[in-house]
C-alpha cells in the first residue's frame, strides 16, 4: 500500500497512477485499500468517475470483506464496457 493524492467519490478514491505503463486512473475502495474492476486503469478521470458512480449503489460498502471482496453485481462488465468505450482493448 502507498498514499497517494487523489479524489474522493463515496466510498470510492480516484487517483492519477503514473507507476504503471501506460499511466492512468485506478479506483480504490477506501475502505479496503484495493482496485475495483479493473487491473486496466481508466485513461480519462471522467471515465474513472463514472464507473464509480455506477457501482456505489450496487452494494453495501461499509461492510465489506477484505479477504472476500465482492464479485458480480455487472462490476468487472461495467468497467469493460467503460474501458472499450475509451478506445481501450480489454485484456482479460
Amino acid at each position: 500500500f502507498r498514499t497517494v493524492t487523489g479524489l474522493v467519490l463515496g466510498a470510492f478514491g480516484i487517483h492519477h497512477d503514473d507507476e504503471r505503463d501506460p499511466a492512468g486512473w485506478v479506483v480504490t475502495h477506501l475502505g479496503t485499500g484495493y482496485a475495483v474492476g479493473s487491473w486496466q486503469l481508466f485513461w480519462h478521470v471522467e471515465t474513472a468517475k463514472e464507473f464509480a458512480a455506477r457501482i456505489e449503489p450496487l452494494i453495501d460498502w461499509s461492510d465489506v470483506d477484505v479477504d472476500n471482496p465482492p464479485v458480480g453485481f455487472g462490476i468487472q462488465e461495467m468497467a469493460e464496457e467503460l474501458l472499450a468505450r475509451e478506445g481501450q482493448k480489454v485484456l482479460f
